[in-house]
């Protein structure tokens, strides 16, 4: 699995403040509700600074958060003032718990940070001990066919916050023949006109097709659907986001 999340971490809560937490829950919560039920206990593997869990937790939800990335982990830790959910700095290909869940979850392509298949047939193994009887696992992924068909561009990202300004230059490339997109941020943070931080990093997506998806996961778990992300609707060939629900076999 490699490692992401090093300075970028610093500012990863301004540059996705704009992203609707609140709808994604909502989303996931409903999938939860249909699927297993409600007040589950819920494992959620590359929680990042937490978002998602805290608004699980608020809807009755007992979580247990775990994430790579220590910097990531004490963002969370922090924001959670009064102990209400676990955080854990763990590999979440590797973890395996005493306690077992109802639901694990996996947000913001967690999937796609996973740079082998070894690592995602270690990750269906070990959710698949992570779950109770009948327990199902959710996760969303970027989908290998929909990138080929309508490649990614590049992107510059302004967000202001209080005395600081964060430029984020976004360049992807992609490997085709690795399945491999490549995301190449060069950070530019400025107080005022002074430019007070400068660095480089680069996150490597492994892209998935839904055959390997499904090929992997099979031995541990069976299909229960694929949506189009933050839809209900089918899944198809041509989308860039989807979301898997599947039942522990």
């Amino acid at each position: 699995m490699n490692v992401i999340f090093s300075k970028y971490a610093d500012y990863y809560d301004a540059l996705y403040k704009d992203k609707n937490y609140n709808k994604e829950t909502q989303y996931i919560e409903k999938l939860i509700n249909k699927f297993a039920g409600k007040k589950l206990d819920i494992l959620e593997l590359g929680c990042g600074s937490g978002s998602h869990a805290f608004k699980l937790q608020k809807k009755g939800h007992k979580i247990v958060a775990i994430d790579r990335s220590k910097k990531m982990i004490n963002l969370a830790k922090k924001k959670d003032e009064y102990n209400k959910i676990q955080f854990l700095t763990r590999d979440l290909t590797k973890y395996v718990s005493k306690k077992k869940f109802d639901v694990i979850i996996l947000l913001f392509h967690v999937i796609n940070f996973l740079d082998s298949n070894k690592d995602l047939k270690m990750l269906a193994k070990n959710s698949n001990k992570n779950l109770k009887k009948n327990g199902i696992i959710i996760f969303d992924f970027i989908n290998f066919d929909g990138v080929i068909l309508d490649k990614p561009k590049k992107k510059i990202k302004i967000v202001n916050q209080k005395k600081i300004k964060i430029i984020r230059e976004t360049e992807p490339k992609l490997i085709k023949d690795k399945s491999i997109l490549n995301i190449h941020f060069k950070m530019t943070i400025k107080n005022k006109n002074k430019i007070i931080d400068r660095f480089k990093e680069t996150h490597k997506l492994k892209l998935h097709s839904i055959l390997n998806i499904k090929k992997i996961f099979t031995p541990n778990f069976d299909l229960l659907n694929i949506f189009k992300w933050m839809k209900f609707q089918k899944f198809i060939k041509n989308h860039w986001f989807g979301l898997i629900v599947m039942k522990k076999n």
